[in-house]
């Protein structure tokens, strides 16, 4: 999956500069698709880098549907 993105603001954060950006275009290997064309996250396996811990972490176990998990706390 390839998101193609233009930076729309830099804030410099002191040792790191964050960027907001708007996503201009969106590409998908069919291979990381499901049937319908959507995304699919655990054939994309996404990964994320925590700079504190020096270490990556993976994305992707599906926790429940967003807007209903939180239901049951109230």
């Amino acid at each position: 999956m390839v998101l193609e993105c233009k930076a729309i603001n830099t804030l410099d954060l002191g040792m790191h500069v964050q960027i907001t950006g708007e996503i201009l275009d969106v590409k998908l290997d069919e291979s990381a698709s499901t049937d319908t064309g959507k995304p699919d996250i655990e054939k994309i396996k996404p990964f994320t880098y925590d700079p504190a811990a020096i270490s990556y972490h993976a994305i992707g176990k599906n926790l429940g549907r967003a807007f209903n998990l939180g239901k049951k706390f109230k």
